[in-house]
């Protein structure tokens, strides 16, 4: 049997149409439904996914007094935080894969532990990148929420414009977005007395993920619980004011106070 041309060239012309068809809809289906375009490329610069590489700093203050300060960074599906408290080092945690390494402060070793078994734990972490950005992205699409341009700026050596996204409890984020790249700069949340602010850094960077100095915890072992105790030797040496604060900020956490700042940093 043999094949008429012409048939032929319908029928790759149907296949190809049916294929465009489907293409082009799903592209109209996953189009940024915003109005304001820069809106658009905010969300696709906070949107967490497989092959995400950001890094920078997060610094958490009081009364413009930093409490501490976080060195994080998400690397496709590896993710580090480096917490520091003035000049001291009290959190080290890499997580790559499946696999989650912490620091321990008492012989310098890595303790190594599955994620399964690290989620048996209620752990909350100090920040956790991947969650924020996660969450910030929720805000951004919550009709209840408020996210327009308010003003220019400078940031750091640039100049950015700032999208300002307001919510009913009277939070306030700040988005510094660099005029002629459209790139985040850094995020500024702030309510009440506390300032969270997020810089983001544009070099090239890589986490190291631990090979040597490794000890294997067990599966019923919570290494965080074990770091917070080696720390908190270290909260009896700081100052009244800080002790203060994080006793408030304990409470506030457990009575729910919608003034106070949480970070939504519980791990996985």
């Amino acid at each position: 049997m043999s094949w008429n041309p012409k048939i032929i060239i319908i029928i790759v012309l149907l296949i190809g149409g049916v294929f465009l068809g489907f293409f082009g809809y799903t592209k109209w289906t996953n189009r940024c439904q915003e109005d304001d375009a820069r809106i658009c490329t905010l969300l696709e610069q906070l949107a967490i996914d497989s092959s995400t590489q950001h890094h920078g700093t997060y610094t958490e203050i009081h009364k413009t007094v930093p409490l501490f300060t976080i060195d994080w960074a998400i690397d496709k599906s590896s993710q580090e935080i480096l917490k520091k408290e003035a000049s001291d080092e009290t959190m080290h945690l890499i997580i790559a894969d499946d696999t989650v390494f912490l620091k321990d402060y008492s012989d310098n070793y890595w303790w190594k532990q599955s994620a399964k078994d690290v989620a048996k734990f209620d752990i909350t972490l100090p920040f956790d990148p991947t969650i924020f950005f996660n969450n910030l992205v929720k805000d951004i699409q919550d009709p209840q929420t408020s996210l327009s341009y308010t003003h220019q700026d400078v940031c750091g050596a640039k100049t950015c414009y700032v999208m300002t996204l307001k919510k009913d409890n009277m939070q306030i984020t700040d988005f510094y977005i660099d005029e002629k790249t459209d790139q985040i700069q850094q995020i500024i949340i702030s309510s009440s007395d506390i300032e969270q602010k997020i810089l983001f850094d544009y070099e090239d960077f890589q986490i190291e993920i631990p090979h040597s100095s490794v000890k294997t915890a067990s599966a019923n072992q919570n290494i965080f619980f074990e770091n917070f105790l080696q720390q908190s030797s270290i909260q009896k040496q700081k100052p009244d004011y800080i002790q203060e604060f994080e006793k408030t900020q304990q409470q506030l956490e457990q009575e729910g106070s919608p003034d106070f700042i949480v970070s939504p940093t519980t791990y996985p």
